[in-house]
């Protein structure tokens, strides 16, 4: 647990963000896992047009 901390520790200082998805929702749902993606996404990139706009 302590090596994930630290490599997640890492990812972020880097700048990017760290989303989990249990094993079940991988296997069973994956268009709610890609659907989850897709929303995280479409939010970051209307909060940068928003940014720049202003």
């Amino acid at each position: 647990m302590e090596k994930d901390r630290r490599k997640e520790a890492y990812a972020k200082n880097l700048g990017y963000k760290i989303i989990r998805f249990n094993n079940n929702d991988l296997e069973n749902n994956i268009e709610g896992v890609l659907e989850a993606i897709c929303l995280l996404i479409n939010k970051n990139l209307t909060l940068s047009v928003t940014r720049l706009l202003l």
